[in-house]
């Protein structure tokens, strides 16, 4: 409030766009209040912590109020009349408290109207405004009670109001400004005291929060000093149990039975059945305890494995080479059998064995190897190219000469003389060097052709049809070398009887074929035997057997002998109170790794359990309207898991207190473990902010 003549400005503070004391439109309220300036304005702003309010004086109000004062005082904020302004005195006077007190303070003032009064709404930002108020004005009046308003006096009915004196606006002059206390409030001993919020716990932790005392221990909670969010912290007394540390150690052979001698003082030794296997274990024993003697019957007993292993594979060699000769016998029956197509006078001798075996010899064998009969059957059929070959140029040849009688008989030629000439073409053609058998019919066609007339040239159309199709000759040929076994084919052979009296011709055939057979079965015929025989010497699925039975008995003599190496090792070393564990040993060139579990007593420990609360969103927005809104916070969790903890040894440390640093605040701690030091930099500030050592208490964590 500004005193000045008989003149009241009301200074409030309207702390956004939308909230005053006066429910009116913040930019009109000094024209719906006489005397009204807004000089302090609520702007939100960038802060370190975010968002922030920031209370600023009004440049607007201000040139109002300068101007209301001395007109045209003020131009701008660079263009101010300060001597005009200078020479008037006043004294700018604060209310705060109750709003609605205020209000009151303001109607029965007459500074607003009932109308206005009505129109009273919600406050923020109480804090603030009495700060700021402290700083602007020099007076402030607090209005807690309606006895306040009866208890307040300006004096300005008796106030100096003749501006015209030169005693008017002495600064010294306090008369202007004199306050009168009618009754001061008594105080009282009955505070009230408003309800404190409430947060919904787990049993657990309200089970920690009742915790006192124990052993002389202090387990109280403790709140936590904190910027931010709510946080408590709770603590309880860990008794003293065996717990199981794991190491792991990087040693040279010469370090390995002196690191194992360290660890297991006090201790008994035990091996881990689960993890160890052979391997580590002969590590173990040979270069860690120095028991080579306990590996040899281990040893031993692989030895005799082996060698039984050896001495079936000798007798699976000799079976094998047992059923070879059979089944060659077995070959050179099927073979025989097949040449007995061929006249007989024309069969040689094999070059197998002849059998000596009986029915049982060969139904092992059948047993034993249950396609080796179709095997056999298959690798006996000719598949030289130049068998091939003659079959198709004897079936051509054959059709071809075929088809020329049937035309003789029909034109009435059939003489001795044409039979004759037949039988000539056909020796001609069966032994003719011609690989391209279009030419090659082509040449003897036209030899027939120049020899009888009755021979019927091809029309136009058989030419289209023979070059469509092909010739019918060559395709005849070569179904029938497709359809007719080699057995068949030989029948035929024997059975030619194409031209009567001409005994030489079948002859010719005869032995050119069985020639070529012979050739085969010299060459082609052993290495197809041999294709079988090596499969069966080279069996890979009876190699496995033998190879899986040896190494399941290798398995079941390690893991015997594995158990009972452990049993003696550990009846050995079975002195002491605690454990100690080997889990594995490997070794890399010269140096070995030994992972240990070490068994350790835990003394009594102090576990501490820090947990943080925040607030809802609602309550956010309810506390931001009315700062005397009870919240109901909750308590945050990481994965339904509530708390952070940490334990300390309190025999050394006592834990002091626990603070919350900001979120964007920075911090590093350096660690000084030989000697003990730990020291917490504020990287902002660039300053050491604690420093402990192992034998003063933990002062913040």
């Amino acid at each position: 409030m500004i005193n000045k003549q008989t003149n009241i400005f009301v200074i409030l503070s309207l702390e956004d766009m939308g909230d005053s004391f006066i429910h009116v439109n913040p930019l009109t309220a000094p024209s719906h209040i006489s005397k009204l300036y807004r000089l302090l304005d609520l702007r939100n702003d960038e802060g370190s912590n975010g968002i922030v309010d920031k209370i600023i004086i009004s440049k607007e109000y201000l040139r109002k109020l300068c101007n209301d004062m001395v007109p045209s005082s003020f131009k701008s904020i660079s263009e101010i009349n300060y001597t005009e302004l200078n020479s008037i005195s006043f004294r700018l006077i604060g209310c705060y408290g109750n709003r609605n007190l205020i209000a009151k303070f303001l109607l029965n003032r007459n500074i607003i109207d009932q109308k206005l009064y009505d129109s009273l709404t919600t406050s923020r930002n109480m804090v603030n405004l009495h700060r700021y108020l402290t700083k602007l004005t020099d007076h402030q009046m607090c209005f807690m009670s309606y006895k306040d308003l009866e208890n307040f006096n300006l004096n300005l009915e008796n106030s100096y109001n003749n501006p015209d004196d030169d005693d008017y606006y002495d600064d010294d002059d306090d008369d202007d400004y004199r306050f009168e206390v009618k009754n001061s409030q008594k105080e009282k001993d009955d505070v009230k005291i408003d309800d404190g919020f409430k947060v919904n716990l787990p049993n657990k932790i309200k089970i920690e929060i009742n915790n006192q005392m124990e052993d002389g221990v202090p387990l109280n909670p403790i709140v936590v000093e904190s910027t931010t969010n709510q946080s408590f912290v709770t603590r309880q007394l860990i008794r003293k149990t065996w717990h199981i540390k794991n190491i792991t150690s990087y040693i040279s052979a010469e370090q390995f039975p002196d690191d194992l001698k360290t660890k297991s003082q006090d201790r008994y030794l035990r091996i881990d059945r689960n993890r160890m296997d052979i391997k580590a274990l002969k590590l173990l024993v040979k270069h860690g305890l120095n028991m080579g003697e306990l590996l040899v019957p281990l040893h031993e007993a692989l030895s005799v494995a082996k060698m039984q292993n050896e001495m079936r594979k000798i007798q699976r060699k000799s079976a094998i080479d047992e059923d070879i000769s059979i089944i060659q016998q077995m070959t050179s029956i099927k073979l025989r059998s097949f040449e007995s197509n061929f006249d007989k006078r024309n069969i040689q001798e094999s070059s197998l064995s002849q059998t000596n075996l009986g029915d049982t010899d060969f139904e092992r064998i059948r047993t034993k190897y249950p396609e080796i009969e179709n095997q056999i059957k298959e690798k006996i059929k000719i598949n030289s190219k130049n068998w091939k070959k003659m079959k198709k140029r004897y079936n051509l040849t054959y059709t071809f000469i075929e088809d020329i009688l049937e035309k003789a008989n029909e034109a009435g030629e059939n003489d001795d003389e044409i039979t004759e000439y037949v039988a000539n073409i056909f020796r001609n053609m069966f032994i003719d060097d011609e690989t391209d058998l279009k030419k090659f019919l082509e040449k003897y066609t036209q030899q027939i052709q120049s020899k009888f007339n009755w021979i019927l040239y091809d029309s136009k159309i058989d030419k289209a049809k023979r070059w469509v199709f092909g010739d019918p000759y060559i395709n005849e040929a070569k179904q029938k070398t497709k359809d007719k076994s080699d057995e068949e084919f030989i029948q035929e052979l024997i059975n030619f009887e194409l031209f009567k009296g001409y005994d030489d011709i079948k002859e010719l055939v005869i032995n050119n074929f069985f020639k070529e057979y012979n050739r085969w079965k010299k060459n082609d015929f052993l290495n197809n035997l041999q294709e079988i025989l090596n499969n069966i010497r080279n069996n890979i699925l009876l190699e496995d057997k033998l190879k899986r039975e040896y190494e399941e008995e290798k398995k079941i003599i390690e893991k015997d002998m594995f158990d009972k190496i452990c049993n003696e090792i550990e009846a050995k070393y079975k002195d002491g109170s605690m454990r100690l564990i080997v889990l594995d040993v490997k070794k890399s060139f010269a140096c070995f790794m030994v992972e240990y579990d070490i068994e350790e007593l835990q003394p009594n420990q102090l576990q501490i359990t820090i947990y943080e609360t925040a607030l809802k969103e609602e309550d956010k927005l309810r506390i931001h309207e009315n700062d005397s809104h009870i919240p109901c916070p909750i308590l945050l969790s990481n994965m339904d898991q509530y708390g952070i903890s940490f334990r300390i040894d309190f025999q050394n440390y006592n834990f002091k207190k626990i603070s919350q640093f900001d979120n964007h605040e920075n911090f590093i701690i350096a660690i000084n473990e030989p000697k003990g030091f730990l020291a917490i930099y504020n990287t902002k500030e660039v300053k050491i902010i604690w420093t402990l050592c192992k034998y003063s208490t933990i002062a913040m964590v």
